[in-house]
């Protein structure tokens, strides 16, 4: 039996309102489900950091970089002068006894540097008072102290890019920049050169994007409706 002469125009039909009306509902309901179309890929955010190494060398610490402008996470006195630093400068000549424990000091960093001299903070408590005083320490003690074994960290493996490559980009920031890393025997701090998110790139492409999608979804759909319409009047 032939078939009509109008089947394969009314197949026709159906088969173009169904693409039609499948990428339609896709391009209008699209960016709603699956997010704004033109958006750029890769990582949100990118920072910049440069690996300082820190060597101990005759009877101090030397930093082969910028010094981070925050100093060095557990040695205070070293970038970032404050009060209890200049006070504590006459701790130099000899222990000092108070009546009272200051909280701030008993918050405070274990080490102080002091023209180039590394301390360790000493407080023995006696009854109502305190005794604060001075101790000298070798750089490497301080080293050794306040630092960390970078598998310990939190993204051990980026921390080695960077060091690796001396500068690096990576996809989010350094919790504690100024804390000393160890690696392979050498200590590292590092130094935010740059950050870049989003915003600094410009404007996004994708509100412009969702807008064209939408336009065509919606063409897409009314094209689709006609072709339905002629299939079911074709049937």
């Amino acid at each position: 039996m032939s078939r009509p002469p109008d089947a394969g125009l009314s197949e026709s039909h159906r088969l173009r309102a169904g693409a039609l009306l499948a990428l339609g509902f896709v391009l209008v309901f699209g960016p709603a489900l699956a997010g704004p179309i033109g958006t750029l890929p890769g990582p949100d955010d990118a920072y910049t950091y440069e690996a300082v190494e820190v060597t101990a060398e005759n009877e101090t610490l030397v930093f082969h970089g910028p010094l981070p402008d925050d100093g060095v996470r557990g040695v205070d006195c070293l970038r970032v002068y404050s009060r209890l630093c200049g006070l504590e400068v006459d701790q130099l000549d000899g222990n000092v006894t108070v009546r009272q424990v200051n909280p701030v000091e008993r918050r405070a960093s274990p080490y102080v540097e002091f023209f180039d001299q590394y301390y360790r903070r000493i407080h023995v408590e006696n009854g109502r008072t305190v005794t604060y005083g001075l101790r000298p320490v070798s750089p490497r003690t301080v080293l050794d102290d306040v630092s960390r074994p970078v598998g310990e960290t939190g993204h051990p493996d980026d921390l080695r890019r960077v060091i690796s490559r001396g500068t690096a980009t990576i996809d989010h920031r350094i919790a504690s920049p100024t804390r000393v890393v160890r690696s392979d025997g050498s200590y590292y701090v590092f130094n935010l050169q740059r950050a870049e998110t989003p915003h600094d790139r410009g404007p996004s492409l994708a509100p412009l994007g969702t807008v064209v999608a939408m336009l065509a979804g919606l063409w897409s759909l009314r094209r689709g409706w006609v072709h339905y319409d002629r299939w079911r009047a074709s049937r």
